[in-house]
């Protein structure tokens, strides 16, 4: 269990993360909440045990955040019987806090923590030390499933588009050779992220590979179990 540090919404207490449920209270009232999405598609669901209330949101769209929020605190407020005169313009909010949050600068801390874990001076990288059928192959996590990596117009590629959240993956070598950046596109999603990735060996080469696919800071490691 731990303390989001979001800001709290207005007429709401901070929210408690636990066992994959949001915990928070609004006007008083306990809210039980849950949200996901994939390519195309986002979804909440609710419920207030107090007044015996609960609802489920689908969106066509991978991040409808802003939406959905819109439309739940809408539910809640007439559910509630609040008086109109006591209800924020919910849409108004969701539009002045969306353009806070892209003014926002990025603090000292946060350009330190981004430079010491993915660095950004690819002019350092060193030629390439090993041939790339040193690192293809299957790949497996018992969470994330298999990837086949292999060489793609001379660079390591991973074609992941039979999952969920469809992306493929290219690699760019760093120094030292067992560092190197992961670029993950999503054409479904407009997503083309540059994340840290890493490399670990044994006695007979190539053993792991690792991705930061959700955590910050945290590598995903596949275990090889067949090369090319």
């Amino acid at each position: 269990m731990g303390l989001e540090t979001e800001e709290p919404y207005p007429f709401s207490s901070p929210r408690i993360y636990a066992s994959g449920w949001r915990l928070h209270y609004y006007r008083g009232y306990q809210v039980v909440a849950h949200q996901g999405g994939i390519p195309g598609c986002g979804t909440t669901h609710l419920f207030m045990p107090d007044v015996k209330f609960g609802c489920v949101i689908f969106a066509n769209a991978g991040n409808p955040g802003s939406i959905i929020s819109i439309l739940v605190h809408e539910l809640i407020d007439e559910v509630l019987n609040v008086p109109q005169d006591q209800r924020l313009d919910w849409e108004e909010f969701e539009i002045i806090r969306s353009e806070q949050e892209e003014n926002v600068e990025p603090t000292a801390d946060d350009q330190k923590d981004e430079q010491s874990l993915l660095p950004n001076d690819t002019r350092e990288q060193l030629p390439q030390g090993r041939p790339l059928s040193t690192y293809t192959g299957e790949y497996r996590h018992p969470g994330y499933g298999s990837i086949e990596v292999q060489v793609k117009d001379g660079q390591l590629f991973v074609d992941a588009n039979d999952r969920s959240l469809a992306v493929e993956m290219t690699f760019e070598f760093l120094p030292k050779q067992t560092k190197f950046v992961a670029y993950l596109s999503c054409p479904t999603e407009g997503i083309c992220d540059r994340v840290p990735a890493g490399l670990r060996f044994d006695e007979e080469g190539c053993a792991w590979l690792g991705i930061e696919l959700d955590e910050p800071k945290v590598l995903v490691w596949f275990e090889r179990v067949r090369g090319e």
